[in-house]
């Protein structure tokens, strides 16, 4: 199992390294992660959203606990942070890869001590994931070969149809309420 962790580095006005965004290239398959997204106010509202969902009860049947039910786009569409990160995710697809798409559908999910994900694959074009918070990085996305990190606040973009997974934390961490790992994700199809 390989961990990617490399990326382009700039230094930003006070010299503090920030990394802006990596492309790599697997197997043939491209995947996109970008860093530094929303600011600290958009985040902490994404992630009070997603938490206020999980505390109504409003998880999905059937699908690996805990998963909200797959329209928090839906939702949360009508505030402006849920828009901000839509229309990066948009831009960044037409960025890299000069398409168009369409939201398909779009959800959250916990790791915490009830975690059970297992590889799965999506029916989209494409599936971008936002890290919106976990404070460790070996609990990233699994693709079977290769963990993509977990880093708060960026995101990762890659062809939906590749199995991938969160991977489960141990019980000894991930009953710890710091350690507990928010992601969201939207799936997209390309615009014919």
């Amino acid at each position: 199992m390989v961990l990617i962790k490399n990326g382009l580095e700039i230094k930003d006005s006070i010299g503090v390294l920030k990394k802006i965004k990596m492309i790599w290239e697997i197997l043939g398959q491209k995947f996109y992660r970008d860093f530094e997204v929303l600011n600290s106010y958009e985040r902490f509202e994404i992630l009070s959203d997603i938490k206020d969902d999980i505390k109504s009860g409003h998880i999905a049947r059937g699908v690996p606990h805990v998963q909200t039910v797959a329209d928090a786009y839906n939702r949360h569409g009508q505030k402006i942070h849920w828009n901000l990160l839509l229309n990066f995710f948009k831009n960044k697809i037409k960025t890299y890869t000069g398409k168009d798409v369409r939201l398909y559908q779009s959800w959250a999910n916990l790791s915490n001590e009830e975690n059970d994900y297992k590889m799965h694959s999506h029916e989209t074009d494409l599936t971008c994931v936002y890290f919106v918070k976990g404070k460790r990085f070996e609990y990233g996305t699994n693709f079977e070969s290769f963990i993509i990190p977990f880093v708060e606040n960026s995101t990762l973009i890659f062809n939906g149809q590749i199995k991938h997974s969160i991977i489960n934390m141990p019980h000894e961490l991930a009953h710890q309420k710091l350690n507990h790992r928010y992601t969201l994700v939207f799936d997209f199809n390309y615009i014919l």
